[in-house]
């Protein structure tokens, strides 16, 4: 297969100018969906790189580390191993990301969700037919309830021992694919996350990361006698590649699959 030379599209950081450099249009923020915006963890790659002799192709640990993460300071899950099992109500414990992302990739190559190689650029990281056992697996270690179901199935539920834990929402992770946009933008609008799969975007690539949320946005009334108008909707992700929000444009997300995570309020 001859190399690929076409330049990789930029990140993008603001939905408004991305669309006007597009169509060359004035455009306006429309409407905004962000329910996890307050709790979103944007850990990176490059932060955990260099760990434990090093790590390649972990965009997959790095997506759920920043899961887990968000997941912990909104709903408080996770307990000190120095608290007492019988404790009522303990306080709550919030490791550091490096914490988290240490457990989650021993957990994924254990059991080979992950693969800390890359070789020939094509082979290595994390295994996307396996992510929801990868993900069922993490949330297991952590303590948080968690049920792994696919289309057509009720899956396996799992609870844990220690009642305060136990008491806490239980965790959906449900398998979809293909991936339809009216379906995605339902499940953020009920505030689920979703573990993203890329595959061959313009900017990403190949690549794994976490959406929370939706910008739309409108080429405004003014842009000019017999202009069409022109509706574009971008995701809101953690992308894996900086600290703060980045967007995807869902025309350019292509065939992929994702791993809707849902909390049960």
């Amino acid at each position: 297969m001859p190399l690929r030379t076409r330049k990789r599209q930029s990140v993008i950081t603001d939905p408004v100018a991305d669309a006007q450099k597009k169509y060359h249009l004035p455009f306006e923020e429309v409407k905004r969906v962000n329910r996890w915006e307050r709790w979103m963890s944007h850990a990176t790659t490059g932060q955990f790189a260099a760990l434990q002799g090093g790590f390649v192709r972990h965009c997959g640990p790095t997506a759920i580390t920043n899961i887990i993460t968000a997941m912990n300071k909104r709903y408080h899950y996770l307990v000190s191993p120095a608290e007492a099992e019988g404790t009522a109500e303990p306080s709550g414990f919030f490791p550091s990301q490096t914490d988290v992302f240490e457990k989650v990739s021993e957990i994924g190559i254990r059991h080979r969700f992950y693969w800390n190689m890359d070789f020939l650029k094509r082979f290595g990281g994390t295994y996307d037919l396996l992510t929801g056992f990868y993900l069922k697996s993490c949330f297991r270690f952590y303590g948080i309830p968690c049920r792994l179901t696919w289309p057509g199935g009720r899956g396996t539920k799992w609870k844990p021992g220690n009642k305060w834990k136990a008491g806490k929402p239980e965790v959906l992770v449900k398998s979809v694919i293909p991936v339809r946009k009216g379906q995605y933008l339902r499940s953020l609008q009920k505030g689920n996350l979703l573990y993203l799969q890329l595959h061959h975007h313009p900017c990403y690539g190949s690549h794994h990361l976490v959406c929370y949320g939706y910008v739309e946005v409108m080429s405004k009334d003014d842009a000019g006698e017999g202009e069409k108008s022109y509706r574009k909707t971008y995701l809101t992700v953690a992308d894996g590649w900086t600290h703060s929000l980045r967007y995807l444009d869902t025309s350019e997300i292509g065939l992929c699959r994702y791993y809707e995570i849902g909390v049960a309020d």
